[in-house]
């Protein structure tokens, strides 16, 4: 669009709030911050409950995390807690039945392989690759919806980076949070705008 913007949608925590959308749970709107103050009873900080999550969901040694943690901080604790919260040892247990019986596939139905030794990447390659999928479908939505206004340059995973008018990029922009579905499932993304055409 001439004098208009490229901007980028981003979907925020993405992998973490599906998780919990495949629970049932209510999706806060900052699922770090849930974590630290509520699941880890502030022990750490906002940065500290991301690190953590992203290891508790995508099979991380606590050895690792353990050097990132304040001090008195117990990473296999915190990562146990963070697992019971997003009900990691169910999904898990799900996930390997379905790989057992040859049916592994992600939320919106795509075959996942996975060899039989990584089976602790279970729940990484099923949340990133369900996250993946699903994201595709509601790119398409909101490109469709506003056709008028933007064009689809690239999807980058959980990201939507587009070509728009000026005036939509800044109604887009004045918002805290763009709103996405598929179904039932429910996410905010965020707006920034990359550069002017």
């Amino acid at each position: 669009y001439s004098g208009g913007k490229i901007i980028q949608i981003d979907i925020i925590s993405a992998e973490p709030k599906f998780a919990l959308q495949l629970k049932g749970d209510e999706v806060p709107v900052d699922v770090y911050s849930y974590v630290a103050k509520h699941i880890l009873n502030n022990k750490v900080e906002r940065h500290h409950a991301k690190l953590i999550t992203l290891c508790a969901l995508y099979g991380q040694s606590s050895k690792n995390l353990e050097k990132n943690l304040p001090e008195g901080v117990n990473a296999r604790e915190v990562i146990r807690q963070t697992r019971k919260y997003f009900n990691y040892d169910y999904l898990k247990s799900r996930l390997t039945t379905e790989m057992a019986s040859g049916n592994f596939r992600n939320a919106v139905g795509r075959p996942l392989k996975i060899e039989n030794n990584n089976d602790h990447l279970l729940i990484s390659y099923y949340l990133q690759s369900s996250v993946a999928e699903s994201s595709i479908l509601m790119f398409a939505e909101f490109v469709e919806k506003f056709s008028d206004y933007c064009d689809p340059i690239f999807v980058i995973h959980d990201a939507l980076i587009v070509d728009c008018r000026k005036s939509f990029a800044n109604s887009l922009k004045e918002k805290e949070s763009v709103s996405l579905s598929l179904g039932d499932w429910k996410f905010d993304a965020t707006v920034k705008v990359l550069g002017d055409i």
